[in-house]
């Protein structure tokens, strides 16, 4: 085959040069890019291999604060769309549970009050009428919201109580 031949896609070549140190810092081996699924804390680190978290360290927003998760998927977002055209499996899963990590909630009423009172959302945000209401305003949003919701469930079904020995089989 003949690889001097261009190969056009909608990537950067920046992107793509990440992709492969990606590869590379995991010596092109599968089954080093590790991550943990479900989800069992809001530490990033707990959740993937080292080897990703150093790679994607300088691209994360550790401190917690309203705006962690937009800031993080805006440094990801690229790596993301990358991982996802590629079919790149591990990368885009990886990825997945670094922007999911931090929205953990543990399943009390205590992890359910500390999850509102770090996002900053009061009862009051949640209640039918006020959701009801935003809803109403930006129907074509989250009719949109609804179907990528629905793929992203269809996904992450796939994953719920998977460890990284499903790739194995």
């Amino acid at each position: 085959a003949d690889r001097t031949q261009e190969i056009n896609t909608p990537l950067s070549q920046q992107i793509l040069i990440e992709v492969k140190k990606f590869c590379e810092l995991h010596n092109w081996d599968e089954n080093s890019m590790t991550f943990q699924l479900p989800l069992q804390s809001t530490n990033i680190k707990n959740h993937i291999s080292d080897k990703s978290f150093d790679f994607l360290k300088d691209k994360l927003v550790l401190e917690e604060d309203k705006n962690q998760i937009s800031k993080m998927s805006k440094n990801l977002a690229e790596l993301v769309n990358a991982a996802d055209y590629l079919v790149f499996k591990k990368l885009y899963t990886t990825l997945v549970v670094v922007l999911l990590t931090p929205l953990h909630v543990e399943p009390t009423q205590q992890g359910i009050d500390q999850f509102f009172q770090k996002w900053g959302y009061q009862q009051e945000d949640i209640d039918g009428d006020n959701l009801t209401q935003v809803v109403e305003e930006n129907q074509n949003l989250f009719e949109k919201i609804v179907e990528v919701y629905k793929q992203d469930i269809d996904i992450i079904e796939q994953f719920q109580g998977v460890t990284d020995d499903w790739y194995l089989s």
